[in-house]
């Protein structure tokens, strides 16, 4: 249950609903369609929701617009959850959102879960489990003013649906999605598209386009800043799946970069005086036996290869 006590919002988890005035959890509880609490700009969780085990918070603050802070929200369970669609959808003044506590090791849908919330400038997923998520389509689209995203822990090993999954997120400079699977997913339509700052995409060695069936086009559409692990530099006239692998260089161009440890400037997976020389090679404008990866061999990390 929870309270219309004015504000902040209250979720409570007793047999006080009565006497509070209160609602029952269903979905959309806050959407500003929906009920009156749709105006809120703040919501606590009290330490009696401690108890409570839903099984669903799909679009739980759906459209709530004015919504500024969450409290409390370790209160929140989501052991038994299998459905985190739209969770977050429009919350366009949430600034900050730490869901370090979630477990998601059930839940099989996260579509648009933040989509446009667009004030978002920190976000904390990185305690996820999405071993069993099918569905991640418009996940993050639209964080328009998040500058970065640790995806490090994702396995989308199960997921399908990829559409628009990191679309419109004008200032992210780099995105590491080294640890995605993406060998049955089906459509990655608009995955990156708008991300007009977005340098830098790495991946790693589960990354493939095999399974792309249902919608590949527009995968890179007006991403200007990008540039392939081998300095391969974006091209408007290529911008569907068949660049979405990593680089190869002229002879297979891609815009993804293949995630390596600094200083493993061939590639080769161990660090030694061949990645020295592969440097200082390139550094003297000579061409370099086998594969050379710039962001590798950049140690300052300043955009620049030299001494």
């Amino acid at each position: 249950m929870l309270s219309e006590d004015s504000l902040p919002v209250t979720f409570y988890y007793d047999d006080q609903k009565t006497s509070r005035g209160g609602m029952d959890i269903n979905n959309s509880i806050l959407d500003n369609s929906n009920s009156p609490y749709g105006t809120a700009t703040s919501a606590v969780f009290d330490v009696s929701f401690d108890a409570y085990r839903p099984t669903s918070t799909a679009c739980w603050f759906e459209n709530c617009s004015s919504l500024a802070t969450i409290n409390g929200i370790e209160y929140l369970h989501t052991d038994d959850v299998t459905n985190m669609s739209w969770m977050f959808e429009c919350c366009f003044n949430l600034e900050e959102l730490d869901l370090s506590n979630f477990n998601t090791s059930n839940v099989t849908e996260m579509y648009g879960m933040f989509l446009s919330c667009q004030g978002l400038k920190s976000l904390n997923v990185s305690s996820f489990n999405t071993s069993k998520v099918v569905g991640m389509n418009q996940m993050f689209c639209g964080l328009s003013n998040l500058t970065n995203l640790d995806l490090s822990n994702f396995d989308t090993s199960n997921v399908r649906w990829m559409y628009a999954m990191f679309a419109d997120c004008p200032n992210l400079t780099s995105l590491d999605i080294s640890s995605f699977n993406s060998a049955l997913v089906s459509n990655m339509g608009d995955l990156f598209s708008n991300c007009v700052k977005l340098k830098t995409i790495y991946v790693g060695d589960g990354w493939a386009t095999t399974g792309v069936e249902e919608n590949g086009d527009h995968v890179f559409d007006n991403c200007p800043s990008l540039v392939g692990g081998q300095g391969t530099t974006y091209d408007a006239n290529h911008t569907d799946y068949t660049y979405a692998h990593i680089d190869g260089g002229t002879s297979n161009p891609g815009y993804l970069t293949q995630a390596l440890a600094k200083g493993d400037a061939n590639g080769d997976g161990s660090i030694n005086i061949a990645d020295a020389v592969a440097t200082v090679t390139n550094i003297l404008g000579q061409s370099t036996d086998g594969n050379f990866y710039k962001y590798a061999a950049d140690m300052n990390t300043d955009n620049v290869i030299d001494i």
